[in-house]
């Protein structure tokens, strides 16, 4: 069963534009691809048991986070984390997975999640 994510990006601060600045789709399961149609970033997966990542950058270029959603056991999961700039999408990927230090927060299937960005401001997933 292949699996779509369509996805929203609001934000409600227009002085304060953050910018996807990398996509990326973990390997298992056959991968997956983004693609952007009027605006959103759509996510799709052949199976379960895989993962997209954006990961935004603020306007300053001084602050970073990535947005993970994904489907494990046919069940949505998501999670946020703050970055430094040398991090990327593929640097976290594997974290998620083979009992990686984050693996624990595929099998909770949270479908919502919220943080702070380093140097401030509410990010929230609602998946």
């Amino acid at each position: 069963m292949s699996y779509t994510i369509h996805v929203r990006v609001i934000q409600s601060d227009a002085s304060n534009w953050w910018s996807i600045v990398e996509k990326s789709v973990w390997f298992a399961a056959g991968g997956g691809t983004w693609s952007e149609v009027n605006g959103e970033q759509i996510l799709t997966m052949p199976a379960t048991d895989t993962s997209g990542y954006l990961r935004f950058m603020s306007p300053a270029k001084d602050d970073y986070f990535v947005a993970i959603l994904g489907v494990q056991d046919r069940e949505k999961w998501c999670d946020l984390v703050s970055l430094k700039a040398s991090d990327t999408c593929m640097s976290m990927a594997p974290l998620y997975y083979n009992n990686g230090p984050k693996s624990e927060i595929v099998g909770k299937h949270l479908p919502h999640h919220e943080m702070h960005a380093a140097k401030g401001g509410l990010v929230t997933v609602d998946y």
